[in-house]
């Protein structure tokens, strides 16, 4: 087709604004535009429709619609378009604040609230946020406490390796994850008795009691980490004496 030939024209930058466009506006939409343009342009209608694919009946309704409604004749009248106070009540927004994580959807009263105690759930939540655009890498390293570019290596984890890689596996386990509060109570209760006793404190031998007496199953790691973080490793001397010290009283 002929139009307007005294122009220069782009292929590269045709098919990159096309591209854009229909991105943007939706493939039919920009078709509708290309299509009215060339219409006051001169065009013939049967070579439009064959042109851009249309059928013929199609487009000369659609013409119809732009002289009875105007520029609204464009958008297609059989969605219904979402009124501005939908999208603003179902907008999800996200705040970082000092001790947790929190979603608002838009003007409701809903809120969902994370704690940074939640380390594996806090963390997922924010990096997943990141991954989609809803919070920026400025964001996510301040809600991470840590640099941008240690931010950026954990999005690359999980995205290669799921929430199980943000664990840190160089110095142990930096959270509870296994042990509650009874666990750590019959942990302490036999490094105790051990110890009392004149038996060995080392992680061998009380994963070893502590099965035969309690049926947990707890790996020797775990227990040398959780006594050192309960302040247990090398005081079983100390307690024996106390301990001696009590019985000559």
């Amino acid at each position: 087709m002929n139009c307007l030939p005294d122009l220069n024209y782009s292929i590269a930058h045709r098919n990159n604004r096309l591209l854009h466009g229909r991105k943007i506006l939706g493939k039919m939409f920009v078709n509708r535009i290309i299509a009215y343009a060339l219409f006051l342009l001169g065009a013939n209608r049967n070579e439009i429709a064959k042109y851009l694919e249309i059928p013929l009946d199609t487009m000369l309704s659609f013409f119809t619609r732009i002289n009875k409604y105007g520029p609204s004749g464009f958008l297609d009248r059989r969605t219904k378009p979402q009124r501005q106070s939908d999208i603003t009540q179902s907008a999800l927004t996200c705040s970082i604040e000092e001790s947790q994580l929190e979603l608002h959807f838009g003007s409701t009263s809903k809120i969902i609230k994370i704690s940074k105690d939640n380390v594996l759930q806090y963390k997922t939540i924010v990096l997943t946020f990141l991954d989609n655009g809803i919070i920026n890498r400025k964001e996510a390293a301040r809600a991470l406490n840590c640099s941008s570019g240690n931010t950026d290596k954990l999005l690359h984890k999980i995205r290669t390796g799921d929430i199980s890689c943000l664990i840190d596996k160089r110095k142990g386990q930096q959270k509870d994850y296994v042990f509650t509060p009874e666990i750590k109570s019959e942990l302490i209760l036999q490094f105790a008795a051990n110890a009392a006793t004149g038996k060995s404190t080392s992680s061998p031998v009380l994963a070893a009691n502590l099965h035969q007496r309690t049926s947990l199953k707890l790996s020797e790691r775990s227990i040398r980490f959780h006594i050192s973080g309960l302040g247990l490793k090398g005081k079983t001397g100390h307690l024996r004496q106390l301990i001696g010290l009590k019985k000559t009283l």
